[in-house]
C-alpha cells in the first residue's frame, strides 16, 4: 500500500458509501431542498384547489372536503419525495459505474491519482478543494458538487487510513 512518500489504496465502493456522501453534502449545503419545495408546492395546490373541487363536485360539506383534500395533498407530498429518492438511488448505484467496480487511488507529493480499467485521472493539490472526514470515510472535494469517496475500510489498517488523512491534510485546507 505504501510506496515512499505516497499512499495507495484500492477502492471498491458500496451503495452505503454514496449515501454517506449524500449526507455529508446535506450537512454542507442543505441539499435536497428542491424535492421538498416541489412537494410543498404540490401540497399547497392540492389543498387549495382540491378542497374547492371536492366541495363543488361531490356536494360534501366544506370541512370534510377540506380534510380529504389535505389528506390527498399529504399523500402526494410523500409520493413526490419518494420519486426523487428513487431516481437518485438508481442513478448513483449503477453497477457499471466506476465507483462500484473499483479503482486505485494514490496520494503523493504531486496530488491524487485515480486509475481504473476505464480511466485515469490526476488531481494536482490545488484541484482538491477540501477534505471532509467522518468516522468511516474521507471525502476529497474536487468542486462544490463532486467528491472522491475514500472509505476507510479499504485501508489495510486504521494506522494506514490515518496516514492517508494526514497526507491529505498536509496539502489541503479543511
Amino acid at each position: 500500500m505504501t510506496e515512499g512518500a505516497s499512499i495507495s489504496v484500492d477502492i471498491k465502493g458500496v451503495p452505503a458509501d454514496r449515501r454517506a456522501l449524500a449526507l455529508a453534502f446535506r450537512r454542507r449545503r442543505g441539499a435536497g431542498r428542491l424535492a421538498v419545495i416541489l412537494a410543498a408546492l404540490v401540497f399547497g395546490l392540492t389543498v387549495t384547489f382540491g378542497r374547492d373541487a371536492l366541495y363543488r363536485y361531490t356536494r360534501l360539506d366544506y370541512p370534510l372536503a377540506a380534510t380529504l383534500a389535505a389528506v390527498a395533498a399529504l399523500a402526494l407530498f410523500f409520493v413526490v419525495l419518494a420519486s426523487f429518492a428513487r431516481v437518485g438511488r438508481r442513478r448513483l448505484n449503477d453497477p457499471r459505474g466506476t465507483f462500484l467496480r473499483g479503482f486505485r487511488l494514490t496520494a503523493g507529493e504531486d496530488g491524487v491519482k485515480l486509475v481504473s480499467e476505464n480511466f485515469e485521472a490526476q488531481y494536482r493539490w490545488p484541484g482538491i478543494l477540501k477534505m471532509q472526514e467522518t468516522a468511516n470515510h474521507a471525502f476529497l472535494y474536487t468542486d462544490g458538487a463532486q467528491a472522491i469517496i475514500v472509505p476507510k475500510r479499504c485501508f489495510a489498517s486504521d494506522v494506514e487510513a490515518a496516514r492517508f488523512v494526514a497526507l491529505i491534510r498536509a496539502h489541503v485546507a479543511g
